[in-house]
């Protein structure tokens, strides 16, 4: 039985450990839009505060995969599956059979309403290529703004501190991190940061990134301007739906599912 894992994440890369485990006749196909081998993604902010180096991050190694049999295609875009011939085509035209398929998408960085992100400079958080991305810019940088204060954000804008850079963290509401932490918590974590150099704006809604061609700073809904070398948002996810959605599968705000994570394609 063929099997195909689409998203070499953390969810993927658990999956196919899973199948190997299992110990039965599956060939296995792991795609993965990123050219890098499947990473642990919660220690990405230490690669840019220099704790860590990105092959730290790395699961399982290129040969160790290809001793276990699993089939990798890293920076092969999945554009649509054909449930009806059980097909499925890629970002290189490539054309592939499967008897099973799973979805393992997770999650794309979720963007507000903001003008100017498309400038040079303005980044998102959320996987290698953003890190390589910010960690080149940080480099010829003295100023940074984080725009987000959740979990990601509160934990970039300290890396970014720690790599040496001037840092406003800024967040829509009124204290860091309302999902996790109550007043008290959030203000204690407000002053800790504080405490470290970095300049926390809350209650504070981005309306622009400024500069001609690359990002220069940010303007506040209230006038205010907070100048910075780069521009990063860390303002939460929402479900990677659009392989989905190119497919017919059923979609509301992710991809529906029976009590038994089967979409509505059989197999």
């Amino acid at each position: 039985m063929k099997v195909f894992v689409v998203g070499a994440g953390m969810a993927g890369h658990a999956l196919v450990e899973e199948l190997l485990k299992a110990g039965q006749a599956v060939e296995i196909h792991l795609f993965g839009e990123e050219r890098s081998l499947p990473y642990n993604r919660i220690f990405l902010s230490d690669i840019i505060a220099g704790r860590k180096l990105p092959s730290q991050l790395i699961l399982k190694s290129y040969q160790r995969y290809e001793e276990e049999g699993v089939k990798l295609h890293l920076g092969e875009r999945m554009e649509r599956i054909f449930p009806d011939t059980k097909k499925i085509i890629t970002s290189r035209g490539s054309v592939y059979s499967y008897d099973r398929l799973v979805l393992a998408l997770g999650s794309v960085p979720s963007m507000p309403p903001v003008k100017g992100v498309e400038k040079k400079g303005v980044f998102t958080f959320r996987n290698m290529g953003d890190v390589y991305g910010i960690l080149e810019m940080a480099r010829v940088s003295k100023r940074a703004v984080v725009i987000g204060g959740g979990l990601l954000g509160v934990e970039l804008s300290s890396a970014l501190r720690e790599a040496g850079l001037d840092v406003s963290l800024v967040h829509i509401l009124d204290r860091l991190m309302e999902q996790w932490l109550d007043e008290t918590a959030s203000r204690m974590l407000s002053r800790k940061l504080e405490g470290m150099g970095i300049r926390v704006l809350l209650g504070s809604r981005t309306v622009e990134v400024m500069g001609e061609r690359k990002a220069e700073g940010i303007r506040l809904s209230n006038g205010e301007v907070l100048e910075g070398d780069f521009v990063v948002f860390a303002t939460g996810v929402r479900p990677n739906t659009s392989l989905a959605v190119a497919s017919g599968l059923k979609v509301n705000r992710g991809i529906l599912v029976n009590d038994f994570l089967e979409t509505s394609a059989q197999d």
